[in-house]
């Protein structure tokens, strides 16, 4: 399982426990003078909840430096979930010099005390190497250790270990039995976990009926990604009736929601008019705020637009920094992008050689179409040595995923090299290919073709477009914000 970059904080996989909660309606009810008087006299709860007010600047002026101060009485006085929110000020480097390795010796205080949120923060650590050596073993006994208390995150995040077979033997059920805890606990992240899993069938048996039921309960708990997958269900019809036009209404919560990836598909509907009218300059805009969001397919569509001329001037070297942006965050389509660009020397220099070993890291991450570049490369050694043996295995795998000219290819090596829509390449120019006697003509909504030339944009858009549901949840290995101090 490959460990990806999140992109999403984990603040949004931590419900706030009850000592924090508690530390708030205090400081709903009681002035600033109160708290610091009680502060003053011993009460450990009463310096947290100050904290939390100078942290938020909630009644007082933002002072994160006086909250950090307030946090280490509430500590010394033995109030657990203020060594923890300390901990998460020391982890961000808020009101204090950054010191993970600190941060980990105040959520341990907090967790040996018995106080779930310090074990949860602990595991973490344990999971990204933050603070502490790495152990992911030890990152999923503390989880268990805040699940058995009550933490619902923590079991969400042990979800999701037992689902990658990380620190722990991969087991589905244990996984789907881990998220429905979290779910009924009231963890919006692990209801669209459990979603998926219904979707997809594993860990349980498959019913989109009930996944479309989870990604509501998500979305309305306020978790972006719970509201995009309810979006492909109903885009798709999965469990819901068909509607795009709600579809389209999700896709727009779920990017005002801070998902990424809702926003990327939201400009999918704004580009090919699917439950709104169609408008390539929304389909930029929302493209534009996935990319800088940390959607690489945000990215990569963005840089079709670019390479394209839609919705904005055509800029052929700004599209090579979109693909690239793209496949270095390993999204196949923007790696399939960026090969058709080095192949054809469109916004950077022709070099065949890279646009192999692009086409390749694309295959090797799941894109038929860069399985079929590739194949088409090697049968015919441009780019690499010839080996027509590596060739057919190349097209028998993406002919398994769908490409018709793969399936063809197999029994005829002369097939024409890929060809993007809109390369630009004029019939007889220097660059132009000559078709095989059977032109390309595949469907592009099947396989990634258009009009017989070959579109790898076309084949990433076909993924997203059809809303195939996918948890969005970062691996529990993968580099994350840490939830603000207080948050556990």
């Amino acid at each position: 399982m490959r460990i990806g970059t999140a992109t999403i904080a984990v603040s949004l996989l931590v419900s706030i426990p009850v000592g924090i909660r508690s530390a708030r309606s205090a400081s709903d009810t009681a002035s600033p003078t109160d708290l610091q008087r009680a502060c003053d006299e011993g009460d450990a709860k009463s310096c947290s909840a100050l904290a939390r007010m100078y942290l938020d600047g909630q009644g007082v002026p933002q002072d994160k430096a006086r909250a950090a101060l307030l946090y280490q009485r509430a500590c010394d006085g033995r109030d657990l979930a203020g060594c923890s929110s300390l901990g998460g000020m020391y982890f961000e480097g808020e009101g204090v010099a950054q010191n993970r390795a600190k941060a980990a010796d105040l959520y341990r205080k907090a967790c040996d005390g018995g106080y779930a949120g310090g074990c949860t923060c602990l595991g973490l650590g344990y999971a990204d190497g933050e603070g502490v050596t790495k152990d992911v073993s030890r990152a999923a006994q503390l989880y268990k250790k805040a699940c058995d208390a009550g933490h619902a995150s923590a079991c969400g995040l042990l979800a999701m270990l037992y689902n990658g077979g990380e620190g722990v033997a991969e087991d589905k059920a244990r996984a789907a039995e881990f998220y429905g805890k979290a779910c009924d606990a009231g963890s919006a992240p692990s209801c669209e976990g459990l979603g998926t899993m219904y979707a997809a069938g594993e860990g349980v048996a498959k019913d989109e009926a009930r996944a479309a039921q989870l990604y509501e309960k998500a979305c309305d708990g306020g978790f972006g990604w719970g509201c995009s997958n309810l979006g492909n269900s109903y885009a798709n019809g999965a469990g819901v009736a068909r509607d795009k036009t709600k579809a389209f209404q999700l896709y727009q919560k779920a990017c005002d929601g801070k998902d990424p990836s809702g926003c990327n598909t939201l400009g999918l509907a704004y580009y090919n008019g699917e439950g709104v009218a169609q408008d390539k300059t929304q389909a930029l805009r929302v493209y534009q705020k996935a990319c800088d969001t940390g959607d690489a397919g945000g990215c990569s569509n963005l840089g079709g637009m670019y390479s394209h001329g839609e919705g904005v001037a055509q800029d052929k070297p700004r599209a090579v920094q979109l693909y690239a942006q793209a496949c270095d965050d390993w999204n196949v389509g923007g790696c399939d992008n960026l090969g058709g660009m080095y192949f054809y020397g469109e916004g950077v220099g022709k070099n065949k050689a890279r646009a192999a070993e692009l086409y390749a890291k694309a295959c090797d991450g799941g894109s038929a179409a860069g399985c079929y570049n590739l194949g088409w490369m090697c049968a015919n050694g441009e780019g690499v040595v010839r080996d027509e043996a590596r060739a057919a295995r190349l097209y028998r795998k993406a002919c398994a995923g769908g490409v018709a000219a793969a399936c063809r290819a197999l029994l005829d090596f002369s097939q024409a090299p890929p060809q993007r829509a809109g390369s630009g390449q004029e019939e007889g120019s220097k660059d132009a290919v000559t078709t095989a006697a059977e032109p390309l003509h595949v469907d592009a909504s099947a396989s990634g073709y258009a009009g017989g030339r070959f579109d790898p944009r076309a084949t990433y858009e076909r993924t997203v477009k059809t809303g195939a549901s996918i948890s969005h949840l970062p691996s529990s290995s993968a580099r994350a914000r840490r939830p603000a101090p207080g948050g556990l």
